[in-house]
């Protein structure tokens, strides 16, 4: 059992507060602060150096070989939730093949993702923007809204729409009855893009969902808000979805890449430089969670941690 570790390296910037970076400090004899993310693998090895403790979000990859030129790295707190291994960041495998812990978060921004989902739905119903979906202003508590992807945020969300009146149907690799003695439907995907004019998308990182079949399915007078992670859809096929002026399409910056930043420029595509989820809140969330992860590591030999096998 160690007190401290030897040197804390913030890989990049995490989502901590202020007072948080400091608190770190009680916890290492060297601490290295990050605010941007590594261009390659050979600059992460670099910034991680001889450290015992590495701080990610979910940007910076943490490959195999990495990991295997960082001989005395002990810890990674993962500064974002671990839904399954596949999606990952960081490479899990190779952490357990050199006794790394990795400790993620969990559910410390989902309130904010929820707000936000609800708050661009009613401004584009509205039009209380610069867009508006119909017409005339669209109720909310007429609406069919499809849920891709019923995890944590899935499952807010389509409570949330719920209680708006809204009539919610959801699609999820695997059934909820909990859910569906709500009256929150299951529908297969195919079915479930003929049946709704409004899909909110909240799946596992890079998990492609809508494909260009999909799409032609879905067809056009729709709406799509994505809060995923990385790339959940075909992008030559949404290109060609937002063609149509009647279709909208609404995302934040988590789901934003070098391949898809070229959307922005579509007057029907209304995109947040933000994260739908990061609010003062989820700051202090996420720091209460980064702070107990590093204690609870520090007090027990880490020998007695369950390493992370399937999320």
């Amino acid at each position: 059992m160690n007190d401290k570790f030897n040197k804390i390296v913030v890989l990049e910037k995490i989502v901590i507060t202020s007072d948080g970076l400091k608190e770190l400090q009680n916890y290492c004899e060297e601490l290295v602060i990050y605010n941007d993310t590594a261009e390659g693998e050979e600059e992460n090895v670099k910034r991680i150096g001889d450290a015992d403790c590495i701080l990610v979000s979910y940007s910076a990859k943490i490959t195999r070989k990495i990991i295997d030129r960082a001989p005395n790295l002990k810890y990674i707190g993962l500064g974002a939730s671990l839904y399954h291994e596949k999606y990952s960041n960081v490479d899990l495998q190779a952490c357990r093949d050199n006794n790394i812990v990795v400790l993620p978060l969990k559910d410390y921004g989902d309130e904010g993702t929820i707000e936000y989902i609800v708050a661009e739905l009613l401004n584009i119903l509205h039009g209380l923007k610069q867009n508006r979906w119909k017409e005339k202003v669209h109720e909310l508590n007429t609406l069919k809204v499809g849920i891709i992807g019923l995890g944590t945020i899935g499952g807010m969300t389509a409570r949330a729409l719920k209680c708006f009146g809204a009539d919610v149907y959801y699609y999820s690799r695997h059934r909820k009855p909990e859910f569906e003695k709500e009256n929150i439907k299951y529908l297969p995907l195919n079915e479930l893009l003929e049946t709704v004019s409004v899909v909110s998308i909240s799946v596992n990182r890079d998990s492609l969902v809508m494909n260009k079949e999909a799409f032609k399915i879905f067809e056009n007078g729709k709406i799509i808000i994505n809060t995923s992670l990385g790339i959940c859809y075909d992008i030559e096929a949404l290109d060609e979805w937002i063609k149509d002026k009647s279709n909208y399409y609404i995302c934040d910056n988590a789901s934003m890449s070098e391949e898809t930043k070229h959307i922005v420029e579509n007057s029907n595509v209304i995109y947040n430089d933000l994260h739908a989820g990061h609010s003062m809140q989820t700051d202090i969330r996420a720091t209460e969670q980064t702070i107990s992860n590093i204690r609870n590591f520090l007090k027990v030999d880490s020998n007695h941690f369950e390493r992370i096998k399937n999320v």
